[in-house]
Formats: C-alpha cells, structure tokens, sequence
C-alpha cells in the first residue's frame, strides 16, 4: 500500500506532465475560422450550389485515429445543411441582386411595439372600416 505523503508527491510530480500531455492546441482553433458559413453557397447558371461535401470521404479523415482528431476542423462541416439550404433557395438571383425590404424599418416597427406596451396607441384617423371578404377555395 502507498503512504500519503508518497502517493502525493507523485501526484504533485505527475500533475504537471498531465497538463502538458493534455496542452490546448491553439493552432485548432485558428483553424475552426474558416469553418463553412451561408458564403459557401454560390450562384451559377441561375441556380444555388452548395458546398463540395467530397472532402468527408477522404481515407485521412476517417481511419487514421490521431490525424482524425487534429485535421477535424479542416473538414466541410456543415456540408449537408448548406447544400440543402441551396436546394431551398426560390430565386437565386435574389443572393447576387437582393431586393430592399418595402416594409417598415425596424425602428417604426420597434416604436409601434413600444406604444403599445405604454397603451399609447391611436384610434385610425379614417372615418370608416373596409372588410375584405375571403370565398372558399373550390375544386
């Protein structure tokens, strides 16, 4: 059996190889940077194209244990959603030539909100009411 006073000497001459064997790799998170966000998506022949998800399939990435871990971020995570958020675009004109939003600002809408909690809101100033009527759909 170990005394206490031997088990924590060992521990204190232990401890400071542990923290060096399990040191933070820095240069890993420096790489996550340039993990794929939405700018991967481009527009070409008028359709959305999404990332190339080959890079997932390389030998490296997936048997070589300690190579997995370190080359992770180097891998297109995120692959799959940005391609099917590609296939989900209506216009992809819309991602080269955006069109300006004709509602209000965000700061009409804010103040609306505001009156409303402070029950400042108006009664409309029109002298009547229009009601629009909604038929059923038929087939």
């Amino acid at each position: 059996m170990i005394s206490s006073r031997l088990f924590f000497r060992l521990l204190t001459l232990a401890a400071p190889l542990m923290l060096t064997a399990c040191a933070y790799d820095t240069s890993i998170v420096n790489q996550t940077a340039h993990m794929p966000d939405a700018t991967v998506i481009t527009v070409r022949d008028g359709q959305a194209i999404g990332p190339d998800c080959n890079k997932l399939e390389d030998e490296p990435y997936l048997n070589n244990g300690w190579l997995q871990a370190v080359h992770r971020p180097e891998v297109a995570f995120g692959c799959a959603t940005y391609n099917n958020l590609a296939r989900m675009i209506a216009n992809p004109q819309d991602l080269v030539d955006p069109k300006r939003y004709p509602g209000p600002g965000a700061t009409n809408s804010g103040a609306a909100v505001q009156r409303y909690y402070d029950d400042k809101v108006k009664a409309p100033t029109t002298g009547g009411s229009t009601t629009t009527a909604v038929s059923g759909g038929g087939q």
